[in-house]
């Protein structure tokens, strides 16, 4: 039976369709608060020498492999940025197996990243620069849209932790997952490029 359209309570729809909308937001909170917390624990459990990561409110943003450039040339290192601080693990084999052993964890209240601007070689194009309290040093990515993902998730990060709204990661570690998937196979972007106006840019993992 078709309902009488004099009869339609417009206040009341819309208050509905807003409880609906409250409830599934709800939903995805929760989802990806599970899938944090997740992730927290997987990392707990395979870095070492790092201490508690599972502090409240903090929350992973995006890991993958960087160059670190030293006196002794470059080394791999596996980056993991979180919304408060980021850290470098290096990886070691042991009899029973590999640890993620961690050499630095920086604050993002003292951290700044700076790009490489104005250079020709394409190795410095891939490069930019951390500065904390301590000291600085340069990571190079292995192309220049993995270079601009960092810088734009370190940034984002940064800010962030300034204004104090740890609930503003959502969305955006979604796009980061999203745009490091993409680059990693490189069939799916000309999809996704002709359905959305997302910027394709990666991570390699």
């Amino acid at each position: 039976e078709k309902a009488d359209p004099k009869n339609i309570n417009i206040a009341e729809i819309g208050e509905a369709r807003e409880h609906i909308e409250k409830a599934l937001k709800h939903v995805n909170q929760s989802t990806r608060a599970a899938e944090n917390a997740r992730k927290m624990m997987r990392l707990q459990r395979e870095l070492v020498g790092v201490g508690n990561l599972l502090r409240p409110g903090r929350v992973f943003i995006m890991e993958g492999t960087l160059l670190k450039l030293g006196v002794n040339g470059a080394k791999p290192k596996i980056f993991f940025l979180f919304n408060d601080v980021v850290l470098y693990a290096v990886k070691r084999n042991m009899i029973y197996g590999s640890q993620l052993l961690v050499r630095k964890v920086i604050p993002l209240t003292e951290l700044k990243v700076e790009n490489k601007e104005g250079v020709e070689s394409s190795s410095d194009r891939c490069s930019f620069s951390l500065t904390y309290r301590d000291g600085s040093f340069i990571v190079m990515a292995t192309c220049a849209a993995e270079k601009d993902l960092w810088l734009e998730a370190l940034q984002e990060a940064i800010n962030g932790m300034k204004e104090e709204k740890s609930e503003l990661f959502d969305d955006f570690r979604s796009s980061i997952e999203v745009r490091q998937r993409q680059i990693s196979h490189p069939s799916e972007i000309t999809i996704t490029a002709s359905t959305s106006s997302l910027t394709v840019k990666h991570v390699y993992d």
